[in-house]
């Protein structure tokens, strides 16, 4: 998988496994995690990232999971899956965390979860962790329409991709727990509506 990613991630130097575990190494990168705050400088790096890695379709015979069937199953209608198919190559965990930045660039790293789907997936989810981060809905809104993906997403399909999430959080933490995670998830929707 890593040949596949190279452009947008550390090169894989080596691979071993001892003990049952898989470890491996990739090359350095001198870094920090990003910065996902409002007016961060790491906001453009990011996106340059995530549109290099748009371009990123899934490997086939693979056994790479559907998004939706992955992360959305039991919470998604047979109408809103067939909307949530795609091809594109999602790391599905564009968290701080798994972002670095150095030498004026951003690397999205630890692809410990990819799937197919559509490519604007990967901004939603982004843009939800920019409202983590204090961005209000119209700024990481804002954000996110720089990408292609994301302002030729079908409204329908980011509806379901947004409802299913809610439907799906609140099956594994409850209401009380989904209620802040939810509420940006319901904003990202509300934003695509037409």
């Amino acid at each position: 998988m890593n040949a596949v990613v190279t452009a947008v991630s550390p090169r894989l130097l080596w691979q071993v496994e001892v003990g049952g575990w898989e470890l491996l190494g990739f090359e350095a990168v001198d870094g920090r995690h990003a910065d996902l705050s409002p007016g961060s400088a790491d906001l453009p790096l990011v996106a340059a990232v995530l549109e290099e890695a748009q371009k990123l379709k899934a490997p086939s015979g693979v056994g790479l999971p559907q998004y939706v069937d992955r992360e959305l199953g039991g919470a998604v209608s047979s109408t809103e899956r067939e909307l949530l198919l795609g091809d594109a190559l999602l790391h599905t965990d564009t968290n701080p965390h798994n972002l670095l930045i150095g030498d004026g660039r951003a690397w999205l790293i630890d692809w410990a979860m990819p799937a197919a789907g559509p490519a604007w997936v990967d901004v939603a989810n982004t843009a939800v962790r920019l409202m983590e981060d204090e961005c209000g809905p119209a700024e990481a809104l804002e954000w996110a329409s720089r990408f292609e993906s994301w302002r030729g997403a079908d409204p329908a399909a980011v509806a379901a991709f947004a409802g299913a999430t809610c439907r799906a959080w609140e099956a594994r933490v409850g209401a009380r727990g989904a209620r802040a995670s939810n509420s940006r998830f319901e904003a990202l929707g509300a934003g695509r509506e037409v």
